[in-house]
């Protein structure tokens, strides 16, 4: 789904937050990258108490 904003182009992801959680900072690291990439906004953790 698409939508004009301000004469742009966006999408819905544009506007979507992801909470990404892992013990593992590399693991957390890569999928962060991917999902800015793909236009997320990425809220990453590495300790769960953290991301509460």
């Amino acid at each position: 789904m698409k939508a004009i904003v301000t004469g742009k182009m966006t999408t819905i992801k544009d506007n979507l937050t992801v909470l990404l959680v892992d013990d593992e900072p590399d693991i957390t690291t890569i999928f962060a990258l991917g999902l800015e990439d793909s236009g997320f906004k990425v809220d990453a953790f590495n300790n769960p108490l953290e991301a509460l």
